[in-house]
């Protein structure tokens, strides 16, 4: 038994014969291609508020120290309710000394704060209780105790404890 195709004629106005008007589906498939297209570009590179969401891009701190450490997620301008001192305000190793309104939350020993899909993006971190030598951008700084340092959302920051009561961190670029 041979299948035979059913054929349909269609108007120059769009209609079937003796039928009801045919749907345009492709101009609106089309846009909303284009419309999902941009919401998920924009989800991958932008993140919101203190935390990123749908997204690989976001600051990150691993402490395998032995020393609870600090991280926050906001560094603003305005009114906060506390202030941290950044040596690096502009980001990187270069010195740049600003105070931000900011909120710390403490990280304790063997925790991590912030990355990849975790809907936060950590801005800055520091260690209150002791100085930490720090490796950024292949320069080794020692930085005092209470001074935050400022990662992007492409770093991410492990801090160790080789020698129990030292804390040596490394920043790398994660994206």
């Amino acid at each position: 038994m041979a299948l035979r195709a059913k054929r349909v004629v269609v108007s120059p106005a769009g209609e079937k014969r003796g039928g009801k008007p045919r749907r345009m589906v492709a101009p609106a498939v089309a846009v909303t291609v284009v419309l999902l297209s941009g919401l998920l570009v924009g989800a991958v590179w932008r993140h919101r508020g203190n935390g990123c969401t749908w997204t690989v891009i976001c600051g990150r701190v691993n402490n395998v120290a032995d020393s609870g450490m600090y991280a926050t997620f906001t560094l603003a301008g305005g009114t906060l309710p506390d202030q941290c001192v950044v040596w690096n305000g502009g980001g990187g190793s270069a010195r740049s000394d600003i105070s931000r309104g900011c909120t710390p939350q403490k990280v304790p020993p063997g925790d991590s704060r912030g990355g990849r899909f975790s809907g936060e993006d950590v801005d800055a971190f520091t260690y209150e209780d002791r100085p930490y030598h720090l490796t950024i951008d292949d320069r080794r700084i020692l930085v005092p105790r209470g001074v935050w340092t400022k990662i992007s959302d492409l770093e991410t920051a492990t801090c160790r404890a080789p020698v129990p009561g030292t804390v040596e961190c490394h920043v790398v670029t994660t994206g």
